[in-house]
């Protein structure tokens, strides 16, 4: 997990975001459901559009490619359920984009202001999380990292499957990196490798961290 950083809110939530919020309010306090139409506005395609732009197409969470398998799903850090909070159904800095795993199958609703989760566009999440290999521990002492790795479930077997093949594709890389003598061809493949570790990669975090335990960057 890495930190996000928020682009400008889209302009069909500067024209819309208080009228859809209070008729989402609204229709929360009726005894029938709320209708499909008021529900899922924040489901429109310019929302959508601009949350894959900042995520760079990677889950907020696990920081999977969500469209290498899926559509992704926008999500509600802070919950939109009445018990949560509804007031930021179309919260610009409550939205972001999410794998269906994370989302919808380990996260789901839950909601605890006494023990949140990390938030990625809050929250620094390396002052809470660090990566060994392909697995991710909580720093020492921060139960919202160790919360938010049990929640969300970041050490699944299948990412950390995809992580170790990311990392063991890249050593072949590091490998001539460290033997290399020309000056020249050392700065290109320091260019090479510092690329792979840049936000908008799959699992970046868990590369960076490989990188700083070589220290690449020194």
């Amino acid at each position: 997990m890495i930190k996000i950083n928020k682009d400008t809110k889209p302009k069909i939530l500067e024209d819309n975001a208080k009228q859809w919020t209070d008729e989402y309010l609204t229709a929360l306090k009726q005894s029938t459901p709320v209708p499909p139409h008021i529900k899922y506005r924040y489901q429109h395609n310019d929302i959508k559009d601009a949350l894959e732009k900042e995520t760079h197409g990677k889950c907020a969470y696990c920081e999977s490619k969500i469209k290498h398998v899926a559509f992704g799903d926008i999500e509600h850090i802070l919950p939109k359920n009445k018990n949560a909070c509804p007031e930021l159904y179309v919260e610009w800095t409550n939205l972001t984009l999410a794998c269906e795993v994370c989302n919808c199958t380990n996260k789901k609703d839950y909601y605890n202001p006494s023990d949140p989760l990390i938030n990625p566009i809050a929250d620094e999440p390396d002052k809470y999380l660090m990566a060994f290999g392909p697995f991710i521990y909580q720093v020492p002492g921060e139960r919202k990292g160790e919360l938010s790795i049990a929640i969300l479930d970041l050490n699944r077997s299948e990412l950390i499957e995809r992580r170790k093949e990311k990392i063991e594709n890249l050593l072949p890389l590091v490998d001539k990196w460290k033997k290399e003598t020309n000056e020249t061809y050392k700065k290109l493949l320091y260019s090479q490798i510092k690329k792979e570790a840049e936000s908008d990669k799959e699992f970046s975090f868990i590369i960076n961290s490989y990188l700083k335990q070589i220290n690449f960057y020194n």
